[in-house]
């Protein structure tokens, strides 16, 4: 019979006329190296975080403010917090720019309707 890495018997059921289960049955050795492999890399992947607005300076600070309530709690890894607070300081530049691209527009509309 199998054993654990503890050197314990393997608590696994086996299927019917095998003696060992599928992790430890020398014939099934580099498919369970392959699943054990994928599962480790899949084992603590966070869910999909939803979508941020960033639209206004008040949806960054919020967006900010909720990141490191998060980090703080330990609900999110400190690189996450960092992640935010740089995207929020590239979103603003170009928040900004739209701003004055909107209102060069305005003006020189203004100006072509007095010409």
């Amino acid at each position: 019979m199998a054993q654990t890495h503890v050197g314990e018997r393997c608590q696994v059921r086996v299927k019917a006329g095998r003696t060992y289960c599928y992790m430890h049955d020398p014939e099934t050795a580099e498919a369970a190296a392959t699943a054990r492999q994928k599962g480790g890399k899949h084992r603590n992947r966070p869910a999909p975080a939803l979508p941020v607005d960033l639209s206004t300076p008040e949806l960054q600070r919020l967006a900010i403010q909720e990141t490191i309530d998060r980090v703080r709690r330990g609900d999110e890894p400190l690189n996450m917090g960092r992640f935010v607070v740089y995207a929020v300081s590239l979103a603003r530049p170009i928040l900004e720019l739209e701003s004055l691209v909107e209102r060069i527009v305005a003006l020189e509309a203004q100006a072509g309707a007095k010409a």
